[in-house]
């Protein structure tokens, strides 16, 4: 995730990231509710809509590698009740589909980030509800397409792979597959 921030992050004194979000305000925004016990904020919302959005093939691959950067780090911090509440945005959302549509992107700067995150959704430490995540990948083809990375000829691809396979192959629905 280093790697792919100070790729596509702006290596200039300015505090933006390339993809136009300030990296504070987002953070602040994104980590906000940490500290209460409560659901998330319609701003908070709404900085998650836009991260999400940028996650869209409209975009230019540094916009859609930052977005997964910065949802990689949310998730990375999430746990408990916030965990929820961001797998439940996050199906909600569409992002799920989004993400696996991004398993097919060519650069890895794309589907190594993508595995990540994928991977990250379907871990109960993150998210409680991470199988109604499962669910949702598993009809949306995911586990499929997820799989297909383990036969990467790049370690960093074949390490995110098996990391989301480990996470998703916890009952034997998906063991079928």
């Amino acid at each position: 995730a280093k790697r792919a921030r100070s790729a596509n992050c702006s290596t200039r004194r300015s505090q933006q990231c390339e993809c136009g979000l300030d990296k504070h305000t987002l953070a602040e925004q994104l980590t906000v509710h940490t500290a209460r016990a409560c659901s998330m904020t319609s701003s908070e919302n709404l900085v998650l809509s836009r991260l999400v959005g940028r996650l869209g093939a409209h975009h230019p691959t540094s916009v859609r590698a930052e977005a997964l950067t910065q949802l990689s780090g949310l998730l990375d911090t999430s746990q408990g009740r916030e965990g929820a509440e961001l797998g439940e945005f996050l199906r909600r959302s569409g992002a799920i589909g989004e993400l696996i549509g991004l398993l097919d992107a060519d650069p890895p700067e794309l589907h190594q980030p993508a595995l990540l995150v994928l991977g990250n959704c379907a871990a109960v430490n993150v998210d409680p509800d991470a199988s109604l995540t499962r669910e949702v990948v598993k009809k949306l083809g995911g586990l499929q397409r997820i799989l297909l990375h383990l036969y990467s000829d790049d370690w960093h691809t074949l390490f995110f792979a098996l990391g989301a396979t480990h996470n998703y192959v916890v009952d034997m629905d998906m063991v079928r597959i």
